[in-house]
């Protein structure tokens, strides 16, 4: 089994790591801030949400002006992309109740949204770490390929106009790496970059 830790300092959520576990979701509820029930704060999210399809919305005006974004890694379909996009839209509203800013992220997708402002700026400060009880035979090496691969394939969503890249690396003769890398297209590829 998987373990999950997520440290956040703030919810510019850029990219997501794609494969999760089917059904395990990562999901941040920042509960520093809360909104009213019934608040034109929640009438905006409700809109925002509802308006976001596959890309992103602002809804309202200051002071319950709310920014979404929904993100899909280029090899989902539309269909399986909004689909996605309502169950984590139904579960973002269940499980951060009242709570802003929020983000969940699944192997299909990830939603966010927040009263800051978050478009077109990587940020770094998000952290998702994901490790396996399974131990490499030579962590050295396994490392080492890794770096290599993970950096080759930043380089490669950065500088495709999808933001989007993935392959795969030997690490011994009978175990391949496979990895993906994406941010959101409003990037530029220089902030993609950075981010990764």
């Amino acid at each position: 089994m998987q373990s999950m830790m997520l440290d956040a300092r703030s919810l510019h959520l850029v990219s997501c790591i794609h494969y999760l576990s089917k059904g395990h979701d990562v999901i941040y509820c920042d509960n520093s801030m809360n909104y009213t029930s019934g608040s034109a704060y929640q009438q905006n999210l409700n809109l925002t949400l509802t308006s976001l399809g596959h890309y992103i919305s602002t809804v309202g005006q200051n002071p319950n002006l709310v920014y979404g974004l929904i993100n899909c890694p280029g090899f989902i379909s539309n269909e399986v992309c909004k689909t996605c996009a309502n169950s984590v839209t139904t579960k973002i509203i269940q499980l951060c109740a009242n709570q802003m800013p929020a983000s969940v992220c699944n192997e299909n997708c990830s939603l966010q949204y927040s009263d800051s402002q978050f478009f077109s700026t990587a940020d770094s400060a998000i952290r998702l770490y994901f490790f396996s009880l399974r131990n490499a035979d030579d962590p050295f090496l396994f490392r080492s390929q890794l770096g290599s691969f993970l950096g080759n394939i930043s380089n490669n969503a950065a500088a495709d106009t999808s933001r989007l890249a993935d392959g795969r690396t030997s690490y011994t003769s009978s175990i391949d790496i496979y990895g993906m890398a994406q941010c959101t297209r409003n990037l530029t590829g220089d902030e993609c970059l950075r981010c990764l």
